[in-house]
C-alpha cells in the first residue's frame, strides 16, 4: 500500500519525502541551525500527529489543521508556541505548493491565535 509505514519506521513515505525536501530547502536558502531545529522539531511533531490518525500530507485540510492546532491548546501550550508550530506548517505547505506537491495549502486560512 502506497504511503504504508514499514515496522519501526516513524513516519510513511510521503511524509519523510515531505519533511526531507523541505529541509533542503531550508538548507539552500541558508537558514540557520535553530531555524532548521524548530522547524524540524514542529513538523516531526505535525506528521506523528497526523500519522497516528492515517493521514498523509497531501491528505490533509483546514478541518485538521484546526483539530492538531486545538490538541496543541488542549495540552496547555502557549499561544505564542502553537503560533509558531502553526507557522512552521505553513511553511512547509508552502514548499509543497511551490515545488508541485500539493496543488494548494490546506494552511492558506488558518488563524493564527491571539498572542499571550
Amino acid at each position: 500500500m502506497a504511503g504504508a509505514r514499514e515496522e519501526g519506521e516513524r513516519w510513511s513515505q510521503g511524509w519523510r519525502d515531505g519533511l526531507a525536501g523541505f529541509e533542503r530547502d531550508l538548507v539552500a536558502r541558508g537558514a540557520a541551525e535553530n531555524t532548521k531545529r524548530a522547524y524540524r522539531v514542529d513538523l516531526e511533531q505535525f506528521a506523528t500527529w497526523a500519522g497516528e490518525r492515517g493521514l498523509e500530507p497531501d491528505a490533509i485540510v483546514y478541518r485538521e489543521l484546526r483539530g492538531f492546532a486545538a490538541a496543541l491548546s488542549e495540552r496547555g501550550l502557549s499561544r505564542a508556541t502553537v503560533s509558531r508550530k502553526l507557522a512552521s506548517i505553513r511553511s512547509f505547505y508552502a514548499h509543497l505548493v511551490a515545488v508541485g506537491e500539493a496543488r494548494q495549502s490546506p494552511a492558506e486560512l488558518l488563524p493564527s491565535p491571539k498572542r499571550d
